[in-house]
């Protein structure tokens, strides 16, 4: 960053003593010069402002999906138009931006996918659903729209073997306290992966083998335990002041 800074003084400098020194010594031909400068670069503005807007014009009658594309690359960076993620075996094996998505008439090809993670990134913390119907048409706005729970559980801790770990499903930049959210084995692998503080490794286990069980205290002081080595498909429903424990196929 010093280097940087030093070249541009650098340049600076020398262009401002060549600038005084021609001013000086050459005074007619350095107003001749500037004035010369002035227009010319009041023509390339000109012409380039009118190429532009020529540009814009055509791309709004013949392809505005493209014109759509440039403004969401505009107004948010790469990263952040990833707001809906497609997880599948504990991996994130696809990202597509909303915004864009439901703007234009691409269609995509959607990969195979174990559940979905929509990011509200207009939220502070960012806001979480999790969508697991695979036959939904995520082309409709109403499967992006979320209720926020009332409550939070007190603790859930996830164990895979002899190593225990915290889940926090609300921080300063996260919350998964959505309604109708529903945390699964497959949910919690997920979090560990991408989520938890540690980012787990599952090199390091055997997830076919190991114990897996979630321990529960939540906001009633109850302690529950889902115990997904003998159960899968047992899983958190969140309701809007409560949750359930279920069973799905």
């Amino acid at each position: 960053m010093i280097s940087i800074f030093f070249e541009l003084s650098k340049t600076f400098a020398i262009v401002f003593l060549l600038n005084d020194y021609f001013r000086r010594h050459y005074t007619n031909q350095h107003k001749n010069f500037c004035i010369d400068m002035f227009f010319y670069l009041m023509y390339t503005y000109s012409y380039g402002e009118y190429t532009y807007n020529k540009i814009i014009k055509y791309i709004k009658q013949h392809n505005p999906y493209i014109l759509n594309f440039i403004n969401e690359l505009i107004k948010t960076n790469s990263k952040i138009l990833l707001d809906i993620e497609f997880i599948q075996n504990n991996i994130i094996v696809h990202s597509i931006c909303k915004n864009l998505y439901l703007s234009n008439n691409i269609v995509e090809s959607l990969t195979k996918y174990d559940f979905i993670i929509y990011t509200d990134t207009n939220t502070i913390p960012f806001n979480k659903k999790i969508i697991h119907n695979n036959s939904i048409n995520l082309k409709d706005k109403k499967n992006y729209e979320y209720e926020k729970c009332k409550f939070k559980f007190m603790m859930l801790e996830f164990t895979i073997g002899d190593k225990n770990y915290n889940i926090e499903l609300e921080t300063q930049k996260y919350n998964f306290y959505i309604k109708d959210n529903i945390l699964d084995k497959k949910f919690f692998l997920y979090y560990l992966k991408y989520i938890h503080p540690d980012k787990i490794n599952f090199e390091d286990f055997d997830i076919q083998m190991d114990e897996i069980i979630l321990k529960i205290i939540d906001q009633n002081v109850c302690v529950k335990n889902i115990d997904f080595t003998k159960d899968n498909n047992q899983c958190i429903r969140l309701n809007e002041i409560d949750y359930e424990i279920i069973t799905i196929q």
